[in-house]
């Protein structure tokens, strides 16, 4: 048997890497205040992964908990601002630019800001919900970030009322993925989960008749107009 047997665990938790949605939730705990601790409370709203990291630097006094969480979250954040940068190149492109003006404002010879776009093609991010993100999906990660706390406030409102579940089984079983997806899962979760319900109102609309629709509220109507219509913005 070998000297090591029995000194070194198979399976050492405290040799894990720091997921990253927990970093994010341990910060929340600390740091979030006013709105933003309203929604964390209620809805398990996390703060922005930026917001969350700049809110230790500004901690003379953050545990070192705080810190271990926001070191961290800079290696999603590494991606994310690749994947960015990936998006923001193809703009610039679609727009006109040549490669030695792209390459000119990164600093770069138009070869190397070639080069760097090729890789950034390999790179594959994960939200801190652990969603893979990558290639063709770039798009939809920059619209999260700018847009996640707005989706789940909307989502959030048709999430909670009984009377859509009773359009038909499809819609029920939306109304709780969403429900589920508000509370345990990322953004990317729940723009899936939203678009969802929102095909299932719809599909259920076009296959019962109107006189056999159950009873649901105007203002009920309303916030899943607001949310469909928002839904249209996303990639």
């Amino acid at each position: 048997m070998s000297e090591l047997a029995g000194t070194v665990p198979l399976f050492d938790a405290a040799r894990r890497p720091l997921d990253p949605g927990e970093a994010l939730r341990v910060l929340t705990e600390r740091y979030a205040t006013g709105a933003d601790r309203q929604a964390w409370i209620e809805r398990g709203v996390t703060l922005p992964l930026e917001q969350a990291v700049l809110a230790v630097l500004a901690d003379p006094q953050a545990p070192p908990a705080c810190r271990r969480a926001a070191l961290a979250l800079t290696v999603p954040a590494r991606r994310l601002w690749e994947q960015r940068a990936a998006v923001l190149t193809d703009l610039a492109r679609a727009g006109g630019d040549s490669w030695s003006e792209i390459g000119r404002v990164l600093g770069v010879s138009k070869q190397a800001a070639q080069q760097q776009r090729t890789r950034q093609d390999d790179v594959v991010v994960e939200d801190v919900a652990g969603v893979a993100l990558g290639g063709p999906a770039a798009r939809t990660a920059v619209w999260l970030e700018a847009n996640g706390t707005q989706l789940r406030a909307l989502a959030s409102m048709p999430a909670y009322h009984g009377e859509l579940r009773d359009l038909s089984m499809d819609v029920a079983v939306a109304v709780s993925a969403l429900s589920k997806a508000l509370y345990l899962d990322g953004d990317a979760q729940v723009l899936a989960a939203a678009r969802a319900l929102v095909a299932a109102v719809e599909r259920a609309h076009q296959e019962v008749a109107e006189w056999q629709r159950p009873w649901v509220a105007e203002r009920t109507w309303a916030y899943l107009g607001a949310l469909a219509e928002f839904l249209t913005t996303a990639p």
